[in-house]
Formats: C-alpha cells, sequence, structure tokens
C-alpha cells in the first residue's frame, strides 16, 4: 500500500514534466532545453565547472542528511531537530541558488531583484539562523561552523568586488572565489553531517542483551 507522503518527490517529478511541457506548448521552447544533460546539450566536456558540480552535490547532500535526522531528531524530541531543520533549509536554498544562479541570473534579469540585494537576504538568513541557536554553537566545538562562514563570506566578498580584483589578480581573484567557496562547503557539510550524526547516533546503538 503506497501511503501518501511516498507520493511528494513522484509528484513534484511530475508537477515539473507538466510545466516544462507547457512551457513548450507555449513558448515554443525545445523539450530538449529542459531535459537533457547540460553538458551533452552545450557539447562541452562532461568535466567542465567540475569543483561548481562537486560543490553543488555536496551541498544537496548535506542539506538531504540535515532533514532526514532533523525527522528523526524531532520525533525523538532532540534538542538539535530545530537546528538541524533550518541547516537543512538554509543548505538547501544555497544549493539551489549556486546550482541555478538565482542571485546572478534568475533574480536579477528576470525579476529586476538586485544581486547586493539577494546577497543581503542570504546573510540575513544566516545570521538569524546563527542568533536563535546561539547557545547550543557556542557550547560545542563549532570552529567548522566558523571556518565555513569565513570561507563563503571571502567567496562573496570577492563575487561583489569582482572587477577590482580581477584587474588587481587577473584569474587569480577567481580561484580566490571559488576555491573559498569549495572548501567552505567542506566544512559546512562536515558540521552538520556531525551534528546530524550526534542527533541519529542513539537509534543507531542496539539495545544491549540481558
Amino acid at each position: 500500500m503506497i501511503k501518501p507522503n511516498q507520493l511528494i518527490l513522484p509528484g513534484i517529478a511530475t508537477l515539473i514534466l507538466a510545466l516544462v511541457a507547457w512551457a513548450h506548448i507555449r513558448y515554443q521552447v525545445p523539450i530538449a532545453v529542459f531535459t537533457k544533460d547540460m553538458a551533452g546539450l552545450a557539447k562541452i566536456h562532461p568535466l567542465i565547472s567540475v569543483v561548481s558540480s562537486l560543490g553543488a552535490f555536496t551541498m544537496a547532500v548535506t542539506g538531504g542528511i540535515a532533514i532526514f535526522a532533523y525527522k528523526i531528531a524531532k520525533a525523538r524530541g532532540h534538542e538539535l531537530s530545530s537546528e538541524l531543520f533550518y541547516g537543512g533549509a538554509l543548505t538547501i536554498y544555497i544549493t539551489a541558488d549556486d546550482f541555478f544562479q538565482f542571485h546572478d541570473v534568475i533574480f536579477p534579469i528576470h525579476f529586476s531583484v538586485n544581486e547586493k540585494l539577494v546577497y543581503l537576504s542570504l546573510a540575513m538568513a544566516s545570521i538569524a539562523y546563527l542568533f536563535v541557536h546561539r547557545h547550543k554553537i557556542m557550547a560545542r566545538n563549532s570552529l567548522m561552523l566558523l571556518a565555513a562562514l569565513v570561507g563563503f563570506a571571502i567567496s562573496v566578498f570577492t563575487d561583489i568586488f569582482d572587477k577590482p580584483l580581477n584587474a588587481w589578480l587577473g584569474q587569480w581573484a577567481l580561484f580566490i572565489e571559488d576555491g573559498s567557496k569549495f572548501v567552505g562547503i567542506g566544512f559546512w557539510a562536515s558540521y552538520f553531517i556531525s551534528l546530524s550524526y550526534s542527533a541519529i547516533e542513539p537509534t543507531l546503538k542496539r539495545p544491549e542483551q540481558p
């Protein structure tokens, strides 16, 4: 018997396909634009943007793990459930923003929202997460989270001031921007995966045999 919650992801997939069909019929956009692999569609080498892709995959996995752990932690009344939910949701948004270029293209070009305003909104969401959970974060060793935030901050700074930095550093400016983000993703993933494990670890232990 299929449970209703098991139909959520297939339902979302069906909705996305319906939107693809609508866009094709309404705007004559070729279906391949939406469904084909990007490298194959653009006829480029599949390893192009490998660092960016690996970062997006890592963040997507981290967000999924955090949300999964949240469900278990919430059922057990674990104190980490709120932090896992907000951290997981923030991770998933960052992943979508990075992969689909929300702040670079979607919001500025299609919705006339300034890129700096998008950055500001993301910064405020991150600050809100840190403020709400500050006591729990400060009570544990959170150097990995701090390192991740520093990496992200360096990346955002170099992106905002890309023109003068490119004139000064050339391609090394891009290396700093994307490299700091990639290392920050590594620390971010380590932090939330460790946090998720802490929340579900008791459920993994087998009861002692009498």
